[in-house]
């Protein structure tokens, strides 16, 4: 009786051996080898950072005497090597100032070519750039290239060249009138229509210096 007794007890320590190894096992198979396709993917989160980016000011625009006030009137815009220079997108260029009106509904900022005021040759013609800041005269939106349509004028017999920005909140602005440097001494081609089916194309010279006229048109 004690013979089988013992040998029980050697089979019941030999069995909790065999299933010790056996747990073991299982739990050494369910490590996965390093490397292993079927391993933990470790995620490294960075966090979001957002660029800062600097607005392009202009502060000597806040010394300029002579700003114009744009009305409903037409202003007439003549930049000359005396007025303030600064750099732009485009290059270096003089600009004159623009006091733009603080109007709660949208308006609309007219811009037109004026090609037989210039300094000296009327096949010159000043085709402007714009951007508009803010009271800090730092930039809102940069505007190099103006799209320029023939368009009646109130009193006008013939088509004028003109640009339409808008403007659309009440906040304090300005606009500040320059000209694009990449194509400084170029030439442009500029249909005047008379109406009637009276087309005349003409080639202008882009100058630096010259006349714009600015007025606002809601």
């Amino acid at each position: 009786m004690k013979t089988l007794a013992t040998n029980l007890a050697m089979l019941s320590i030999a069995l909790g051996s065999a299933g010790l190894a056996l747990a073991n096992t299982q739990a050494e198979n369910t490590v996965p080898p390093p490397g292993s396709p079927e391993g933990p993917v470790i995620v490294v989160v960075q966090p979001a950072i957002n660029p800062v980016i600097e607005k392009k000011c202009w502060p000597q625009a806040s010394e300029d005497k002579k700003v114009t006030k744009a009305g409903f009137i037409q202003s007439m815009i003549k930049i000359t090597q005396a007025s303030p220079q600064g750099n732009f997108k485009t290059g270096d260029s003089a600009f004159e100032v623009v006091a733009l009106p603080s109007y709660k509904k949208e308006y609309r900022l007219e811009i037109s070519l004026v090609f037989d005021l210039n300094f000296r040759k009327q096949s010159e013609v000043l085709v402007p750039s714009l951007v508009i800041v803010d009271g800090n005269f730092c930039e809102i939106s940069d505007l190099p290239k103006l799209k320029f349509t023939p368009t009646y004028g109130a009193f006008a017999a013939v088509e004028v060249e003109k640009a339409f920005v808008k403007i659309a909140d009440e906040k304090p602005k300005y606009a500040l009138i320059y000209t694009d440097a990449r194509f400084a001494n170029s030439e442009v081609n500029v249909t005047s229509d008379f109406g009637y089916g009276m087309q005349n194309t003409a080639r202008y010279r882009r100058v630096s210096h010259g006349y714009v006229n600015v007025r606002i048109n809601k």
